[in-house]
């Protein structure tokens, strides 16, 4: 835990105190009653950019995102010891870092306060949080499915029977119109146990460059004219064990998205390999992969990207950003669930305007 009950007077310092705070991880500040700046130590800089001769004498709120300037201002008009608030501080490269906040005044009626920054705890636990609700996603769309597929399969079994026992055509015209739509129904349910991770896979040993390759032709026709298809792979081989059909069903999806995604404008789609090490407690996008030789797909197109708040949410199973009449949100939650069968993992780079990156991470095999 961290305190500003250390800071007992606001600056100037005795030298050898200037020279603690100077050291000091922690940002520590003075503000003047109206919240003005006194004070910032050199963490100041090193959390935001903004040196400490810049903004001596500006107000602190100049320095908040706009949600929590109301939120800041009372806490600083209150005037009283804080047991700790967050808010967003604004970076001079126009980012903003998550600051966790606690204040004491000083005797002389000006406030002392002493912030952490806790931008990467937050974005773990945001991270984690997220896991867990997709977990939670995928395991009642596994359990749907599941209970879907046997009922499916009962009725295919009578709709067969019905078929063979009848000589009417008419009859058996219907008949095989109720077998074809309980066969999609089953190709869907497919979908969503892959989605949650529970689909039987095939797995064999494939040259993820030559599998590519194979497809070039067929991804190019799936997508033309509106896309134009490259590839850039990697001249080593790269062998990994996969289900090649539904990897390739994947990557498909993965390319017709981006081909919906152009709303008919036109755009590139770059496909790209390269080996990549994961180390040993990696986290963030690497959390829970074993350490290891990995390949890595990259499919990049040019589109209109999506916002942060679409992509957190891409590979939760039916979410979709196109409307019900669009697809049934099954495309992105398919690949994830292959992928992650595999022992791979899968993320999005996207930010509107700047187009839409999908990665795939798949353990390299000798």
């Amino acid at each position: 835990m961290h305190s500003a009950t250390a800071i007992t007077t606001a600056p100037p310092f005795q030298p050898e105190m200037t020279d603690f705070f100077a050291s000091t991880v922690d940002i520590l500040m003075s503000l003047d009653p109206r919240g003005n700046i006194r004070y910032v130590n050199p963490s100041y800089e090193r959390v935001t950019g903004h040196t400490p001769a810049e903004v001596a004498g500006n107000s602190c709120l100049s320095y908040v995102a706009e949600p929590d300037v109301r939120r800041t201002i009372a806490i600083i008009a209150q005037g009283v010891e804080n047991d700790g608030f967050e808010n967003l501080v604004r970076a001079k490269d126009g980012s903003f870092r998550v600051v966790s906040w606690r204040g004491k005044p000083a005797s002389d009626g000006n406030l002392c306060a002493i912030g952490r920054d806790v931008t990467s705890q937050r974005a773990a636990d945001d991270r984690r949080l997220a896991g867990h609700r997709l977990d939670a996603v995928m395991q009642l769309t596994g359990g749907i499915a599941h209970d879907f597929k046997n009922i499916l399969a009962s009725m295919l079994g009578y709709l067969e029977i019905g078929m063979r026992v009848t000589a009417e055509e008419r009859t058996r015209t219907i008949f095989k119109k109720a077998l074809d739509c309980g066969r999609t129904g089953t190709k869907l349910v497919e979908q969503m146990l892959a989605a949650a991770r529970q689909q039987q896979l095939k797995v064999e040993k494939v040259e993820l460059g030559g599998l590519l390759l194979r497809m070039s032709e067929a991804l190019g026709s799936a997508v033309r004219p509106l896309a134009r298809v490259s590839y850039e792979l990697d001249p080593l081989p790269m062998f990994v064990e996969i289900d090649a059909a539904q990897m390739q069903v994947a990557i498909t999806n993965l390319c017709l998205n981006s081909m919906e995604a152009f709303q008919g404008k036109g755009g590139h789609i770059a496909l790209a390999t390269s080996p990549m090490q994961v180390e040993a407690g990696a986290t963030g996008r690497y959390a829970g992969l074993q350490p290891g030789r990995y390949a890595h797909l990259c499919v990049q197109d040019d589109g209109p990207g999506m916002p942060e708040a679409a992509v957190a949410r891409c590979f939760e199973p039916f979410y979709t950003t196109r409307g019900v009449t669009h697809g049934r949100g099954l495309g992105l939650p398919f690949v994830h669930g292959v992928v992650a069968q595999c022992g791979g993992t899968t993320w999005i780079d996207s930010l509107p305007g700047q187009g839409t990156a999908v990665h795939i991470l798949l353990p390299l095999k000798d």
